[in-house]
């Protein structure tokens, strides 16, 4: 019976379910990978929802193979009806199919690596890494599983473009069916309504979307149905467009108290103290310090006694959140006190603006100010940005000899941390300075030089112990230094870490971070524990100094003032948190309310919805505001702060 249909409907349809079986092979590689995830769903019901999984994924995938076959499938017909050669036809046929095919491969196998390091599916924000290229190859060939994942793609795109070529080739009688011709148009007009049904994911409804992978209240399940390649299209819109801008601008004025200076809506005076104190300042970002490794939070394997013994002795924010899952998030926010917002980097942009937070305004006030990285400047185009923005001095990879280089990412931590105490122990007071670490970033180096040896064998634990000790020898080494009694320390993650299992679709401890501001001589132990963030840290450090300045930021003096919800990104995801509920919004416009203290699985959504709106507001109304003031240039100094 199938011999009667025509060959080229044939061929488009056997091409459909190869790429089907394809699609479904990259599911069960991410089942095995992230089957730990499985333990948060009562095990009566894993069976179920991980067939539900791959059936709803079906669904996903024909959208992305429908447009992958629609040009070959067009190039088919034509040379089976022969309109033009045949044999030039059936090789562009193979031609496209083998790119669409590649194409899709690659978002695949990225997408193993990056929902193993991120939780979630692949977004743009995988293209942070195109301008360092360089770097991403060098970190590929340095760990093993991203260089299996490239053989793979190679392997697969050659042997199936192969396949595909010889296969075409090999077909002469495209044109050949054993019905009518009115029987051949009517086949003919049901393959195109299929092909087309399938483009959009649905035969009569509207187009499919991302809240159609939901079918259950456990989150992986849901993330396992999404087809990568159509969460990256999805994800392919730019800017943000959450509210009206003068909505937006009304509202953060009144969350901030702006409103009474011409360089923002959202500018206002601080007047500072009686006695300014010209302290100096040290932050550090530390890579991927996620609040989940410190005995404090419950971690078992006392992987950070330096940070646990300093959370006794400094300023404790125990509710804190960073900005993104990203380092860029992390620098932009800690350093300039604005949000980040789904994966956009200001860092990189091509116009970049000026803003105040710390090397503005005490750059202004005398200080010299210094960004140190153990990675090439032009990553996150931080040679770029930083000078911009009043930075003094750059300490990059090539300020370190070569032998002291391990891997992509440049020396490990105390390397990095002796050079900060040579440096600074240099420097005319007052000064301000951001360290930026690494060692806790694949690929993993785990030196054991000093008598360091890790207290576990796992290396991804090791190296947080690593990086916690190489803290505390950085501060050992400050304290014999004339200028670490008057120096304000701030110790705060980039961003968190995956940890599993993870009960909601943004996995909080990739935000919930440790945010400590230690100084013995100027900074009195408490624990703060309303809600927090990166964006806080400027200004709450300058209330601390005294100095008076404008604070043009997002960020909020939290000795003085109180949050009442903290907000932060997740690429295609923002969330909105207080001590007991989370209020998450997607980029696919779906939205959700969970009292995440106690792990509740229900959405009190429309349970709640004073609750779910006071949240939206405060969320959507700071972000808007915040890229309003970026795209229109109002981030810098204006006549009340002076030029």
């Amino acid at each position: 019976m199938t011999s009667k249909i025509p060959q080229y409907i044939r061929l488009t349809a056997h091409y459909y379910v190869l790429l089907l079986v394809l699609s479904a092979m990259f599911r069960l590689i991410l089942l095995v990978l992230e089957w730990n995830q499985l333990s948060t769903i009562p095990p009566d019901e894993v069976t179920d929802l991980v067939v539900s999984s791959f059936v709803r994924g079906m669904r996903f995938d024909t959208v992305i193979i429908c447009y992958i076959l629609v040009i070959p499938a067009v190039m088919l017909f034509v040379a089976g009806r022969r309109l033009v050669s045949h044999t030039i036809l059936q090789t562009a046929a193979a031609v496209a199919l083998m790119l669409g095919f590649t194409f899709a491969v690659a978002i695949y196998c990225l997408d193993l690596a990056y929902f193993t390091y991120n939780g979630t599916r692949i977004t743009m924000a995988i293209f942070q890494w195109n301008a360092n290229a360089g770097i991403v190859l060098s970190m590929i060939w340095q760990e093993p599983q991203y260089l299996v994942l490239l053989v793979s793609l190679v392997v697969l795109a050659v042997s199936f473009g192969f396949y595909c070529w010889r296969h075409l080739r090999r077909q002469n009688n495209l044109a050949k069916a054993g019905i009518p011709l009115y029987g051949e148009i009517a086949l003919g007009i049901v393959a195109v309504f299929l092909l087309f049904s399938g483009m959009r994911g649905s035969m009569f409804k509207g187009p499919i979307r991302e809240g159609d992978a939901t079918i259950s209240q456990y989150q992986f399940p849901n993330q396992l149905a999404l087809n990568p390649a159509f969460v990256l299209y999805r994800d392919m819109r730019n800017s943000v467009d959450l509210m009206a801008d003068s909505t937006a601008l009304r509202r953060a004025q009144a969350y901030l108290g702006g409103g009474k200076l011409a360089v923002s809506p959202i500018a206002r005076t601080v007047a500072g103290a009686d006695t300014p104190r010209k302290l100096n300042v040290v932050v550090v970002l530390m890579e991927s310090m996620t609040a989940n490794n410190m005995q404090y939070f419950g971690n078992p394997h006392h992987l950070t006694p330096v940070l646990d013994s300093l959370s006794k002795q400094s300023l404790f924010f125990e509710n804190a959140y960073s900005a993104g899952i990203h380092t860029n998030n992390g620098i932009f926010t800690a350093l300039f006190s604005y949000p980040s917002f789904w994966r956009l980097r200001p860092l990189s942009a091509v116009r970049i603006n000026e803003f105040t937070g710390f090397s503005g305004i005490l750059s202004k006030n005398g200080y010299r100010c210094s960004f140190m990285t153990t990675q090439d400047a032009s990553f996150d185009n931080i040679s770029q940005f930083m000078p911009r923005n009043h930075f003094d001095t750059i300490i990059s990879q090539r300020h370190y000899p070569k032998d002291k280089i391990v891997n992509t990412f440049g020396v490990p931590d105390h390397v990095q941390f002796d050079k900060a105490v040579e440096f600074l122990s240099e420097q005319k007071a007052p000064f301000f300075s951001c360290i930026l670490t690494a060692s806790n970033h694949p690929p993993i180096v785990i030196p054991r030089e000093h008598g360091f040896a890790p207290s576990v064998t796992e290396p991804e634990l090791g190296v947080i112990h690593y990086a916690d000790w190489s803290i505390g020898r950085f501060l050992a080494q400050a304290s014999k230094k004339d200028w670490y009694a008057n120096t304000i320390f701030v110790f705060v993650a980039d961003h968190g870490a995956k940890s599993y299992p993870s009960a909601y679709d943004i996995v909080l401890p990739f935000n919930h971070i440790p945010i400590l501001i230690f100084s013995p001589a100027h900074v009195k132990p408490a624990v703060y524990s309303a809600p927090a963030g990166q964006i806080d840290i400027f200004p709450t450090v300058m209330g601390m100094l005294g100095l008076p300045y404008v604070n043009n930021t997002f960020g909020v003096d939290l000795l003085r003032e109180q949050r009442p919800y903290i907000f932060f990104s997740a690429d295609d995801k923002m969330a909105c948190i207080d001590r007991e509920y989370v209020y998450i919004f997607r980029k696919s416009e779906s939205e959700s309310l969970y009292r995440y203290r106690s792990g509740d699985l229900t959405d009190y959504i429309s349970v709640l919805p004073e609750k779910a709106d006071s949240m939206r507001m405060y969320c959507k109304a700071n972000v808007q505001a915040a890229q309003w003031c970026i795209t229109t240039d109002k981030t810098g100094f204006g006549t009340e702060i002076g030029n």
